[in-house]
């Protein structure tokens, strides 16, 4: 409770600032949430392009093709369409299943409801080559982001030790552009 109640200034601080007034031409107040802003982790939030909410979009789609598949069998089920099955094993796969799928989609959808990434300066350890869902993805390892998918844009031939700025989304953990920055330790 206590860590709470330290935290809830801060949480004030940042919604002031997310929802930070700027006076229009006529004089009245009008709120700007998707202003470039610091943040208090030392990231900056910046608007998504509507590049980047489409490749969030399209991030969307095998999982609600999934989710609509469980939705229509259950509807069928409930309307006695189909027989339902007996063994209680599948009935936990296909919970399982349904968990997956809705905890995958509410990564982008964090994102795509934010509509902003994030940018900040970190050091890229490394690069390397995943073989998980959808093949082969290359990931970056960052000293304070941690692993972070690169996304379509970004140049996997980066070289590793240097210091980037980057452009991310922080629910999805993909990176949307690496660019150098001045590396202090020449």
């Amino acid at each position: 409770m206590l860590r709470l109640r330290a935290s809830l200034p801060g949480f004030f601080l940042h919604l002031a600032l997310l929802l930070r007034l700027r006076a229009s031409a006529d004089g009245s107040p009008e709120l700007r949430p998707h202003a470039i802003m610091p943040r208090m982790d030392g990231a900056v939030s910046i608007p998504l392009t509507s590049r980047q909410k489409n490749h969030l979009r399209l991030e969307l789609a095998p999982y609600a093709i999934v989710i609509l598949g469980i939705a229509t069998y259950l509807v069928l089920l409930a309307t006695e369409t189909l027989a339902a099955p007996e063994d209680w094993f599948f009935w936990i796969w296909l919970a399982g299943l349904s968990l997956l799928s809705g905890y995958e989609v509410l990564l982008p959808l964090r994102d795509l409801s934010s509509g902003t990434a994030l940018t900040r300066e970190d050091l890229l350890e490394s690069i390397y080559l995943s073989n998980g869902k959808g093949g082969g993805r290359y990931h970056g390892r960052f000293e304070q982001l941690g692993s972070l998918r690169l996304g379509p844009q970004v140049d996997a031939r980066s070289p590793d030790g240097r210091h980037y700025r980057i452009v991310y989304s922080p629910a999805s953990k993909i990176v949307w552009t690496l660019e150098p920055a001045d590396d202090p330790n020449p």
